[in-house]
């Protein structure tokens, strides 16, 4: 059996669109929380960890959270080196 993945299609698109009037239909933000995507995918390490570092920065609704946590400066924080939302590093940076 053959499955087509639809991701990044124009079908895809237009589904997250309608995702998100409908959530800013019933009062909510247009897009889920990452810790509202933890819970719809429990068994995901990169959603908990992404959900966790969300928590730490205050989850104030702020639309910039992904920028606080990439300059999250918590050094001893066991997620610290597997923060999402780092920049990766190019070969340039080295020079």
């Amino acid at each position: 059996m053959t499955t087509i993945n639809t991701f990044g299609t124009q079908a895809s698109r237009d589904i997250a669109r309608e995702n998100a009037r409908l959530r800013m239909e019933q009062g909510l933000s247009a897009y889920r929380t990452p810790i509202e995507r933890a819970k719809d995918k429990p068994d995901s390490l990169r959603c908990a960890i992404t959900a966790k570092c969300y928590e730490c920065v205050g989850m104030d609704g702020d639309s910039n959270f992904r920028e606080t946590i990439r300059t999250c400066t918590s050094v001893n924080c066991p997620l610290y080196s597997v923060r999402p939302y780092q920049r990766k590093p190019s070969c340039l940076d080295n020079v």
